[in-house]
């Protein structure tokens, strides 16, 4: 369920649920509210910000989730146990460009 900004994450059975978002600024938190809109903590990604179509992309699985750093081509992972979010890790690299080759009408070819 998508709710404004956020994600609405029920991430453990009998938890409350948790709205996520994150602030997408130079340095990028992962901004965590309870259900009655008040703000629980705000965690530093360990990422930048930035403007972008998936600029503050954020994507819920079970208790994991994922936060898209735009600014520094990564993505954090949280995961939440016991009703805390705890930062996991960081991925990321460089952007890869893919090329088709415009001599031919399809890929697959």
């Amino acid at each position: 369920m998508v709710l404004a900004m956020g994600t609405a994450a029920r991430a453990e059975r009998g938890s409350d649920a948790l709205v996520v978002t994150a602030s997408n600024q130079a340095t990028n938190q992962l901004l965590v509210y309870d259900t009655a809109g008040a703000l629980v903590p705000s965690i530093p990604t360990g990422g930048r910000g930035g403007v972008s179509g998936n600029a503050g992309g954020i994507a819920v699985l079970g208790r994991t989730i994922a936060v898209v750093n735009f600014g520094s081509s990564s993505v954090s992972i949280f995961d939440r146990h016991r009703g805390q979010v705890i930062a996991s890790r960081v991925s990321g690299g460089r952007p890869r460009t893919v090329r088709r080759d415009r001599r031919r009408s399809s890929p697959w070819e």
